[in-house]
């Protein structure tokens, strides 16, 4: 990178303005990937999150169902 910035700066003005257009593009490269990365760990941990919870809301659903198949056993007068 240092060897194009020189070559750019060896043209003047313009030169050095394309160089520091490259810096800059670089820099914000940089940052955009790191949020990027960040962004994906984010929708990964919310992932794992919604499985971990759907797993519970089965779990749940399938107590009440046998819940109420035994209250449905139950003979009417011990209700």
């Amino acid at each position: 990178m240092d060897v194009v910035i020189e070559a750019l700066t060896r043209y003047g003005l313009p030169g050095a303005v394309v160089a520091l257009f490259a810096v800059l593009y670089v820099l914000k490269d940089r940052e955009l990937k790191a949020e990027r990365d960040a962004r994906i760990g984010d929708a990964k941990n919310f992932n794992e999150l919604s499985m971990k919870l759907q797993a519970q809301v089965i779990d749940t659903v399938n107590t009440l169902r046998t819940v109420f198949d035994e209250v449905r056993r139950l003979p009417a007068a011990r209700r």
